[in-house]
């Protein structure tokens, strides 16, 4: 009798564990960065090349920091700020810089710092605007930057739904909506210091390379000599004659990873030629305005995440390419976390063996009363499959879902196999004793 009640215990716990793990695999935020600790992948060059501007995550929670040219010296910036921050932009003038500010709803706005020496700010955009990137114009007098309306009502007339480019001065005045949704911006801004034109990677009708011409009040595909789709992360050079990007230089392995590269092109020529081979992902190239090199970040354990990045420069001509170690101070760590705790624990390995363990506790309790002990197996056949009559469904109608209900239902194949097994091993067993 005891032996029964703790199989029913058994069987209860395992249940509850596999309710549990289930909601939370399935229902669980998806942030790759939420107890993260390292470079973020935003970076900017003050104008003088003596600092690097960049974010930098601790524990989860992205801060920007500024360093010396060497990586030496790192410092926090706007310490008292309780969003999460990134994307500096150091403004023309050396001392005033431009970021974003992360609310707890997921909300960016644009903010402004006169003197990032002091610790104050002010908000330049209002909450009905979600913030992706923004930039300077070459007098530091406007920001330019892209956004998304976050609410249908209370909009100003000049914004409308979709994702524009606007413009706005560093006091929060003068709200100006630039483009018209022809073609949504998917990358950072690039501001040409020579006629104040803005370069960015666009989605019309086609993805590419485009220009907002101030003169014209235009935005248009810009003539290439080489037609490449999926050039990202533009950066103009001081002199306005260059501009460095990244894009897919080759595909990797069977698995077909794409290799992203930094790029830089004459912008009157059209001449191309490929800076980096590191085989792995580029981004954000920055140009150093006094010297002939770029900075930029480099993910070392490209495609996984959270995305571990490096700092590195190279020079215009493709040599030179070197490392700059961030010396950043010692992080503080918490010795313990029980949501990564569970986030690493929860996977679908631990919620098939559980679906296992419940099952194969349920057979045995039935077979100590004598009673059906093939219903769990029958059960389980019949939830496999009604997975996989899903997983067919899903596989015509949804190619990207329609993978994983199979997996689910290969999984669920193999452990009901196992639970049968266990049943005719416990069958067999009791006709042996009966018969003995």
């Amino acid at each position: 009798m005891r032996r029964k009640r703790i199989t029913a215990v058994l069987v209860v716990i395992t249940a509850i564990l596999l309710t549990a793990s289930i909601l939370f695999y399935f229902l669980r935020e998806e942030d790759p960065y939420r107890y993260y600790t390292g470079l973020g992948s935003t970076l900017s060059i003050a104008p003088d090349d003596s600092r690097f501007a960049y974010s930098f995550y601790e524990e989860g929670h992205e801060t920007i920091y500024i360093a010396k040219k060497d990586g030496s010296n790192p410092r926090k910036i706007v310490p008292s700020i309780q969003e999460q921050t990134s994307e500096p932009r150091f403004a023309p003038d050396g001392k005033g810089m431009l970021f974003l500010a992360k609310d707890r709803e997921g909300i960016q706005t644009l903010e402004f710092m006169d003197d990032y020496q002091k610790d104050s700010h002010r908000q330049l955009t209002k909450k009905y605007l979600k913030v992706f990137t923004a930039a300077f114009s070459p007098d530091g007098k406007f920001i330019y930057f892209v956004a998304t309306p976050v609410e249908d009502g209370m909009l100003p007339a000049d914004v409308t739904e979709g994702t524009d480019i606007f413009m706005i001065d560093t006091y929060g005045n003068g709200l100006k909506r630039l483009t018209d949704n022809d073609v949504i911006p998917m990358s950072r801004l690039a501001v040409s210091p020579a006629d104040n034109n803005i370069y960015y990677t666009g989605f019309g009708e086609k993805e590419g390379l485009y220009i907002y011409d101030f003169q014209d009040d235009t935005h248009n595909g810009v003539n290439r000599k080489k037609s490449d789709d999926g050039l990202y992360d533009p950066a103009v050079s001081s002199d306005g004659k260059q501009i460095a990007y990244i894009k897919v230089a080759q595909t990797d392995g069977a698995e077909g990873i794409f290799q992203y590269e930094l790029f830089l092109e004459n912008i009157k020529h059209g001449e191309q030629k490929q800076l980096t081979k590191e085989g792995k992902h580029a981004s954000v190239p920055t140009f150093f305005n006094h010297e002939g090199k770029l900075a930029y970040m480099l993910q070392k354990n490209w495609p996984e995440e959270p995305a571990h990045y490096e700092l590195k420069t190279v020079m215009t001509d493709g040599s030179g390419s070197e490392a700059i170690s961030l010396q950043m101070p010692e992080a503080k760590k918490t010795l313990f976390h029980l949501g990564l705790f569970i986030e690493n624990i929860v996977s679908i390995q631990l919620i098939a063996s559980l679906y296992a363990a419940v099952f194969i506790f349920w057979t045995i309790y039935l077979s100590e009363l004598r009673k059906k002990i093939f219903l769990p197996a029958v059960t389980s056949s019949i939830i496999t499959l009604a997975v996989a009559a899903c997983a067919v469904i899903a596989n015509i109608r949804d190619p990207f879902l329609g993978p994983s209900f199979t997996r689910y239902a290969s999984w669920l194949a193999g452990t009901t196999g196992c639970i049968l097994l266990v049943a005719f091993a416990l069958w067999w067993w009791q006709r042996k004793r009966v018969q003995d």
